[in-house]
């Protein structure tokens, strides 16, 4: 482009800036010139005039405007402070701003024409009264002025609405109105944001309101909502020729929260028909009373001007007998209402917060109120109900019985009282009522297993308290109280004691802190119940939600049995610390658990500790550790619940097998590293495994180390063991419980014999040795040691049997089987004896066995604690045959410088030499001599077999000459001692077929006589002497010139009626009894002091010691006695005086024979010892 062109195009823009700039100018001069002329007094009274005139001529009323604005940019006027005043002279309407959008062109010229009218936070007084105009209600009147407007649009923002003087019926704000005209008719929206109705003592509000009109030719064709607390109302339809005589055709419809009128839960349901003029409308419809705490109710209703009422009232599901009637009148919102119903169902009515119950019974009600406004704030009335024949849902008869008395006063509602008898059981309820509840709650209940059964839970019982108070909202409510239940049975446990507070609310039972007892194991739990929705019988077990958390203490089996119906082989104590959630049919839950002491499957352990893991239908044992001093199991495994099985698997790298329950007292032990699965029934589970054996023993025999593996199946383990280093190859079978019986095969090559000798229990056998070769099956029992079957062929060389030595020239063969001994062949021979036997013995058949030989006395004679320390050797040639229950015997055992000891005395017999004879059923003793204490023994004596009694054995001994201090040893700790001439004499029988029956049918007679001696260290002495104030030397003791005594011997227990000690110091005579089994004795003593008399009598005097010297002599020959009590055991007897009155008549006759003594023990001869 050329320069000139460039300078043209410039010149022309310039030009147009200047123009635009001019016009804005113009515009703007033009915009404030109007504005200066509006704000003139002169132009606004002309404006005001023309718009209050205009104004006026429409609308029929007389209106005022404040000011007139003009908008910036031309388009609007705004009056503001317009009033419109009504006939009376009072202000129907009074807008703060009005927008009129008027016809600029048209207004100038002095006509107003206005298109759209905005009245901004306007405040519209709808007042009481009459209708302004005959006919004609006020609403309408105001309707019709408004549309009356020559507008096309009219907008109400932010207003406000008040009925009645100062808003005293009600009042509502953000009221916003859009009408317009469209096609010749008027249409608009309605929107209320809220407001408030102040007819009853407790207001009401309401909102949001929406509704949208449309005026067809004549008819208002209106479609209306309103919210009403949390519920809502409804209208559709139309006002027919609503400008000259309109006539309403609405539907009506909503639904309310019963709350709103009565503190209870449900919905009020209204549906009908509004019809007539406005000046006299009339209802037509139904209410539903529906979710309340009784049956849903159905109610017909009318209503006019003066207000609305009942016709009829019905429950909606059932049929049943129940009248009422309520009514409510418009002018001042009173209401009355009353209710009556007989019979009713129980399972119909609902209890807050629980729903319905699954119970039964007849209910009979009645009930009255009378209020004013639409809560129940004003109410005023009563109730009262009864249920009868109350019982779970199904069972026929019998029942509780439950009463209520509800109370309103000036609009309070209270629960006068509730009282729910199910004998023996009460509950007792009271407090107010409303839609906040505060009621006081207490409760006994000697028989829980009743309310168990009411709900259908079958499987409770106890007895329990409850006290607390339900509060909170009425539909929701919450109890609160402290629950004591003793005895309980929940969930089929017994329990002892459930304490804590409790919490329920919305079907939930809650307890911060429950303190659960049983047995001796206490829980805290906290805990959270949660009962199904559906209103059906109660099933516990599927039913009730349990969430749980908290720690236990106590025994194991407490807390197992929880989850574990019966027995359960394990002990301990336990604590536990997990949570558990679920149905009790179906739990779920972790924890931790810590056992002290444990005893599981008869296994003693220090410390047992595991991760747990419940499922629904087993508990998982994860990182599971077994400790017993420095041993340690550790491991994993579940338990099943429905058949209680287990599975299980275990390792340990060393178990002392001592300590192993399989092998108590077994004698066996050693170390084992064992590794093993288990799998089964919890009782008896098969267990698999291998294991390693190492320092292996049996008793005292070494057996070293061995390999095997094992199989515990049906309480019986079967294992393989190899013993390299001893030369056995053993299966073996053992029953897991007592007494242990046990089958093993062995087959030995060049095996030592030790273990072999072990296994037969035999006393004589222990500790024998020797090497052979052959093969053993051995069965018995291994506590106690017992042996019922043995096959053996075995080729042993040499055997050392209690330090003798044998020697074999052919194999041993032994069966023992079926209570059949079967003795092929046995021959030995040694430099001390030889033993030859052969035969058969069967067990309760006949009997064809010979032994004869020549034998140690130590091998013959040991019975360990009966008989032993034999000496010398004993011939013997003896044979038996016939039936096993009576053999007849023939042959002969003899002695001959022999020595052995009975009953584990120190002291020999020593030098006896006899011959026992067999001859049939008979065995005779002629005689066996021999010597024994340092004195002469002589025992002679026959046994005789009976087929049902046993043995009778009859003896008479004689111990002649012997020494005290040989026959009464103590021990050597013990300083007690006894010296004299010591003599025993009599016969002696006893009878039975075992040892402990010989030791009880003890019989005889004896007699026993020391003289010559002295007692030194002996209780009794002592102390009689110390009654009489005489003092033992401790050193030299208490010399005696003799002790005398006749015995009868009768099951073990010595009675004499003769005792008598003579001294120089003192005379006893006594009478009583010495029990030998249990070492008692139990003694009466009379006791004459022979010097020092005065001393004696003045330290009677003092003590207060009876004498009973004259009693037993008379006046003439009276001496000093005194009687005295010996009882107790017999090393520490209890020695003290006795009242002459607690003694018997024939007491003082056999101490006087005692006293009147023969002249040779006189108290006046001195023995050698005393002198």
């Amino acid at each position: 482009m050329r320069l000139g062109q460039r300078r043209h195009v410039r010149g022309g823009l310039q030009i147009a800036a200047r123009l635009l700039f001019g016009l804005f100018l113009s515009l703007t001069l033009v915009d404030a010139g109007l504005h200066l002329a509006l704000s003139t007094e002169r132009v606004q009274q002309l404006l005001r005039r023309r718009v209050e005139g205009v104004l006026s001529y429409e609308l029929g009323r007389q209106a005022r405007v404040g000011t007139i604005a003009l908008s910036p940019f031309l388009n609007f006027l705004e009056l503001r402070q317009v009033t419109v005043t009504g006939p009376g002279g009072a202000a129907d309407v009074q807008v703060d701003r009005v927008r009129l959008y008027p016809d600029l062109r048209r207004l100038l010229g002095r006509e107003l024409v206005v298109r759209t009218v905005v009245l901004l936070r306007p405040v519209i007084d709808l007042p009481e009264g009459s209708p302004s105009g005959p006919g004609t209600p006020e609403v309408v009147l105001r309707i019709q002025y408004l549309l009356a407007l020559p507008v096309v649009r009219l907008e109400i923002r932010q207003g406000q609405l008040t009925v009645g003087r100062d808003g005293r019926i009600g009042s509502a704000e953000g009221l916003h109105v859009d009408l317009w005209r469209e096609n010749g008719e008027v249409r608009g929206d309605l929107r209320i944001a809220e407001g408030v109705l102040r007819l009853s003592e407790e207001p009401v509000r309401w909102g949001p309101l929406q509704a949208t009109l449309a005026l067809e030719e004549h008819d208002l064709v209106v479609t209306l909502e309103i919210r009403l607390e949390s519920g809502a109302l409804g209208a559709i339809g139309r006002v027919r020729d609503v400008f000259r005589a309109p006539r309403l055709a609405l539907d009506v419809g909503g639904q309310l929260p019963f709350p709103l009128h009565f503190p209870s839960p449900g919905t009020i349901q209204l549906a009908g028909q509004l019809t007539g003029s406005p000046q006299d409308p009339r209802f037509h419809g139904v209410v539903h009373l529906e979710g309340g705490p009784w049956p849903d109710l159905g109610i017909t209703l009318l209503g006019d001007r003066e207000g609305i009422r009942s016709q009829g009232v019905r429950f909606l599901a059932v049929p049943s007998d129940v009248s009422g009637g309520f009514e409510l009148r418009w002018k001042d919102l009173s209401y009355a209402a009353e209710i009556q119903g007989r019979g009713l169902d129980l399972k119909l009515f609902r209890v807050p917060g629980l729903g319905r119950l699954p119970v039964a019974g007849k209910v009979t009600l009645e009930g009255l109120a009378a209020g004013r406004g639409l809560t129940a704030a004003g109410m005023t009335g009563q109730a009262t109900f009864r249920v009868t024949s109350l019982r779970r849902r199904g069972q026929l008869g019998g029942g509780g019985t439950v009463e209520g008395y509800v109370k309103a006063r000036g609009g309070r509602l209270s629960l006068e009282r509730l009282q729910v008898d199910l004998p023996p059981n009460r509950l007792i309820m009271q407090g107010s009522l409303g839609k906040e509840l505060h009621l006081e709650v207490s409760g006994k209940a000697p028989r829980v297993d009743l309310i168990g059964h009411l709900l259908g839970a079958g499987d409770v019982g106890g007895k329990g308290e409850v006290a607390g108070q339900v509060t909170g909202p009425a539909g929701a409510p919450t109890f609160r109280g402290i629950l004591t239940w003793d005895a309980p049975r929940l969930l089929g446990v017994d329990l002892h004691r459930i304490r804590g507070a409790v919490l329920v609310a919305e079907r939930t039972i809650a307890s911060p802190q429950l303190v659960v007892t049983r047995g001796k194991s206490t829980g805290i739990i906290r805990l959270r119940m949660t009962l199904p929705e559906e209103e059906k019988a109660l099933d516990l077990e599927q039913d009730l939600r349990i969430e749980a958390e908290g720690q236990v203490h106590g025994a194991l089996q407490d807390f197992v049995s929880l989850f574990v119906r019966g027995e359960i082989p394990a002990t301990g104590q336990l604590a536990f610390d997990g949570s558990i959630s679920g149905v009790p049919h179906r739990l779920e839950g972790l924890g931790r658990v810590l056992i002290k002491d444990a005893v599981l499957w008869g296994e003693p352990w220090q410390t047992v500790e595991t991760d747990l893991k419940l499922e629904p239908d087993r508990l998982r044992f994860e990182g599971a550790r077994l400790l017993r001093g420095g041993e340690q199991v550790s491991g994993s495994g579940l338990l099943r619940f429905g058949d209680l099985g287990v599975s299980f698997r275990l390792a340990t790298p060393r178990l002392s097998l001592e300590g192993f329950r399989l092998f108590a007292g077994a004698g066996v032990t050693g170390q084992m590293l064992l590794e093993v699965e288990g799998e089964g029934n919890i009782d008896h589970p098969t267990i698999r495994g291998d294991y390693h054996l190492t320092a292996l023993r049996y008793g005292t025999v070494p057996l070293g180390v061995g390999r095997g593996r094992l199989l515990l199946q049906d309480q019986k383990m079967t294992a393989r063991l190899a013993l390299p280093n001893q030369g056995y190859s053993i299966l073996g079978r053992l029953q897991a419980i007592s007494p242990y019986s046990y089958e093993v095969q062995a087959s030995m090559k060049e095996a030592e014999l030790a273990l072999l000798f072990a296994l037969t229990g035999s006393p004589l056998l222990q500790g024998g040795t020797g090497t052979g070769s052959g093969t053993a099956a051995v069965g018995g029992d291994l506590a106690p040691q017992r042996l019922t079957k043995l096959a053996l062929d075995l080729h042993a060389p040499s055997l050392r049997i209690r330090g003798h030595t044998f020697h074999t020239a052919e194999p041993l063969r032994i069966d023992l089987r079926e209570e059949a001994l079967t003795i092929s062949s046995v021959a030995v021979t040694g430099k001390t004896g030889w033993l030859n036997a052969r035969g058969r013995v069967a067990f309760g058949g006949a009997v064809d066995v010979g032994v004869h030989g020549k034998i140690p006395l130590a091998l013959a004679l040991y019975y360990p604690g009966i008989i032993g320390g034999g000496t010398g050797t004993g011939e013997f040639d003896v044979k038996a045959s016939g039936l096993w229950k009576a053999p007849r015997y023939t042959g002969w055992i003899k002695m001959a410088g022999g020595g052995f000891r009975l009953l584990d005395h120190p002291e020999p017999f020593q030098g006896m030499a006899g011959q026992v004879n067999f001859e049939d059923q008979k065995i005779h003793m002629p005689a066996l001599v021999g010597s024994w204490a340092g004195g002469k023994v002589n025992v002679s004596g026959i046994a005789s077999r009976g087929q049902e009694t046993g043995w009778r054995w009859a003896f008479d001994l004689l111990l002649d000459e012997a020494r005290g201090e040989r026959v009464f040893v103590r021990s050597e700790t013990d300083k007690r001692s006894v010296t004299g001439e010591t003599s025993l004499w009599g016969t002696v029988t006893a009878g039975g077929s075992r040892w402990e029956e010989l030791k009880q049918s003890l019989g005889g007679k004896l007699k026993l006589a020391l003289k010559d001696g002295k007692m030194r260290g002996f209780t009794v002495v002592a102390n009689i002497l110390r009654i009489l104030n005489l003092t033992p030397d401790p050193v030299k003791g208490v010399p005696y010139d003799s002790l005398r005594a006749s015995f009868e011997l009768k099951q073990g227990v010595l009675e004499t009626q003769n005792l008598t000690f003579v001294s120089d110091t003192i005379k006893i005579g006594g009478v009583g009894t010495i029990d030998l089994g249990r070492k008692e004795v139990d003694m009466l003593l009379a006791v004459q002091p022979l010097r020092t008399v005065d001393k004696v009598i003045n330290a009677m005097k003092l003590s207060r010691i009876p004498v009973l010297g004259r009693l037993l002599f008379g006046k003439e020959r009276s001496v000093l006695v005194v009687a005295i009590k010996v009882e107790g055991p017999l090393d520490k007897p209890e020695v003290a005086p006795v009242a002459e009155e607690s003694l018997g008549r024939g007491i003082f006759g056999i101490f006087r024979r005692l006293f009147e003594l023969p002249g040779e023990l006189a108290p006046d001869r001195k023995s050698s010892t005393s002198k």
